[in-house]
This record gives C-alpha cells, sequence and structure tokens, in this order.
C-alpha cells in the first residue's frame, strides 16, 4: 500500500478534515482513509463500497462534550440525533452542531471558552490509527453517506447505526467474514440510541475507556486482515 505523510495530532488531523483535495496532496497527506487503503478491495473484491469505520470527527465531538459539560452545562444541548453547542461568539444563531469541522478545528487556536488540551493528549493513541487498514469497513451502497448523515441519529458511531440496521449490518458480516466485523459490539444496550450512548461516556474516564476499545477494534482488525493478506 501507498506510504503517505500522516497527519500526528488532534489539531492536524482537523486541519486536513478541512483541506482540500490539493492541499492534502501538497502537504503529502493521505486523501481519504479509504482511499489510503484501496488495495483492500484486492481481499473484498472490486464492487465493494468502502467506509471510514470510526470517524475522528464524531469521536471527536464527543470528547469535546465529555470533557467540557460539567464546567460548562449550559455551553451544551443534546438532541436525538447531534450535541449542539452555544455559538457565543457568532451573531446569527445561538446554537450550532458541535459536530462540525470548522468548529472543531476553530477551537483548537484557544479563543474559547471550551477547552482541548486534555483530549488531544488522551485522543493521541486514536490518531495514530486512524488511517490504519483497520479502521476500513465494507458497506451496502450509499450506508457510507447514510451514517455520516446528522440525520441517523448516531454521530458516525457505527454501532448506534449498525444497530438501527442490524439485518443489513449481519448481511454484511456474513458477505465479507474478513472484514472482522464481530468486533464490533452492537449488541451492547449503550448503543440502542445516542442519548444512552452518551451517557456512558460522560465523563473524562469513561470516554477515555471508549476509545481503548475503538483502538482495539481497529488494530484486532488491522492484524487480521493483514494475516489474510500476507
Amino acid at each position: 500500500m501507498e506510504k503517505k505523510e500522516y497527519p500526528k495530532t488532534s489539531t492536524k488531523l482537523l486541519e486536513w478534515k478541512n483541506s482540500s483535495k490539493s492541499k492534502k496532496e501538497h502537504n503529502g497527506w493521505p486523501i481519504s482513509v479509504e482511499y489510503n487503503n484501496k488495495d483492500i478491495k484486492k481481499l473484498w473484491g472490486e464492487e465493494c463500497e468502502c467506509d471510514t469505520l470510526y470517524s475522528f470527527l464524531g469521536i471527536y465531538a464527543i470528547g469535546i462534550w465529555a470533557y467540557n459539560h460539567t464546567d460548562y452545562p449550559k455551553l451544551f444541548e443534546i438532541k436525538e440525533n447531534t450535541i449542539n453547542v452555544k455559538k457565543s461568539p457568532y451573531k446569527k444563531q445561538d446554537w450550532r452542531n458541535l459536530w462540525s469541522k470548522k468548529y472543531c478545528y476553530k477551537i483548537q487556536k484557544g479563543k474559547h471558552k471550551i477547552k482541548v488540551g486534555e483530549l488531544n493528549k488522551d485522543i493521541k493513541p486514536f490518531v495514530n490509527v486512524y488511517f490504519s487498514v483497520g479502521n476500513v469497513i465494507p458497506i451496502w451502497p450509499g450506508g457510507n453517506t447514510n451514517k455520516g448523515n446528522i440525520y441517523s441519529c448516531s454521530m458516525d458511531i457505527p454501532e448506534i447505526y449498525f444497530k438501527k440496521y442490524r439485518s443489513w449490518f449481519d448481511i454484511l458480516k456474513n458477505k465479507y467474514p474478513n472484514a472482522y466485523l464481530e468486533k464490533l459490539d452492537i449488541s451492547n444496550e449503550r448503543f440502542n440510541s445516542l442519548k444512552i450512548f452518551l451517557n456512558s461516556v460522560d465523563t473524562p474516564d469513561k470516554y477515555k475507556k471508549f476509545l481503548e476499545y475503538i483502538v482495539d477494534v481497529i488494530k484486532y482488525r488491522e492484524k487480521s486482515i493483514n494475516n489474510k493478506t500476507v
């Protein structure tokens, strides 16, 4: 697989998320997680649609909330499909979607009361494996767009999304046994809805446990896939 220079920090990864294709190419960055691992189609088939398993943006936005909502409870509101944040530095509207690549990148500059220093340190193990082949999955046509849509009510957390479409997920798992999707703990009741899930990661310690689970899933899948392709 083609070697690339990967963003190594949360701030750089958010810069990558906000960059054009030409800027990514200029910096030697991957165009996408899927394209970085395009050779996986030799294992799954050229007709296979691929998607990022754990989107950085959704995971990071939830981290912002987990690390800040206790100190600033009036700054956030939880909706059925997302977390909103008070848009205090802006005038056009009171609230905005926290799950915004521009917003998440903007607060890296430290001009907002929201603090991300501790989060950026704790999420580093996830950043380190983000572009791994273990973070790529096969998916049904259109699923990659639907999974990352705000109206999917999952903030791109795959366990929540796949639990909602369990029958389709089972078909996917059976069709691609060498994608090792069984590692996803979608039977866990905490993935029944976004609100229930947020209750399970509502402190930094709980959130870090979830990060450990994510990294474990990615590493397990990477090792299993690489063993299959050797």
